[in-house]
């Protein structure tokens, strides 16, 4: 998440539940001694139970703190800390004594597969909203530069209100800026399209220069250029992964 590696639930969920599993397997090794005493069923069960509670609480707990990153536009700490109670409580829960070791693991493996699906639906749905308001806005401001007309548009008019604090030169470069950003971020969407209707993306060999110009063009406008961007751009952290992923896809292909 403080890297922009993961876009959606899904891939968070994904994250979560791996990192959760591989301490789960750290943790069964200690149950290895016990096998005599407890008999393997009873161990079998108890390790698959708590393996599936520490990748569910993981999962769950990136699953929410992406979704306080993306509705506050946060990445504080802070935002991490209602997952982590979750998580917490969740873990307690598992570990009262109440609980039979047999018992414990069935429910947890009954009611897990039914959250986790839940989980990817939202992620589903979440993905459609996305592609479609945002590949929709990205190409409208497209086609009014494209047309002229977007110096009478909103979009234009913002722009015409920073002569006074930008150069020439600056503006210049934002509104280019702005421009590849737009076109990067609806070819992203379109790839995605592709991909989930099953039809192959070939490799764009344009790709490579384009984001090195995105680059050089970021460096000059500066932070302030792109702060003043944002309002047009609108880039969220799901923003900033399209672009990553867009780079690391065509090295991929690359190699």
């Amino acid at each position: 998440m403080r890297r922009n590696r993961v876009g959606f639930m899904v891939d968070t969920a994904i994250s979560g539940f791996a990192v959760g599993a591989g301490f789960a397997i750290l943790e069964n090794l200690t149950y290895i001694p016990d096998l005599s005493a407890s008999g393997l069923f009873t161990s079998a069960i108890r390790g698959l139970g708590t393996a599936m509670m520490h990748g569910g609480t993981t999962a769950i707990f990136g699953i929410v703190s992406v979704n306080l990153s993306e509705i506050r536009a946060s990445r504080s700490s802070a935002i991490f800390l209602p997952g982590l109670a979750i998580a917490v409580f969740i873990h307690v829960l598992y570990n009262q004594p109440l609980w039979r070791p047999v018992t414990a693991a069935v429910v947890v493996l009954v009611t897990l597969p039914a959250v986790m699906s839940f989980i990817f639906w939202r992620s589903e749905k979440a993905l459609e909203r996305w592609l479609g308001t945002k590949l929709d806005k990205d190409i409208d401001l497209l086609q009014m530069m494209s047309t002229g007309t977007f110096s009478s548009s909103h979009a234009g008019g913002y722009l015409h209100s920073l002569e006074s604090t930008f150069t020439p030169e600056i503006l210049g470069d934002m509104l280019s800026y702005l421009q590849l950003c737009l076109e990067l971020s609806a070819r992203a969407k379109g790839d995605l399209l592709r991909r989930e209707m099953g039809f192959p993306v070939p490799p764009d060999p344009e790709l490579p220069a384009q984001l090195k110009e995105l680059g050089f063009l970021e460096a000059q406008i500066g932070r302030a250029g792109k702060l003043a961007l944002a309002p047009l751009l609108g880039h969220s952290r799901r923003d900033v992964w399209e672009l990553q992923h867009l780079a690391e896809k065509q090295e991929s292909a690359a190699g």
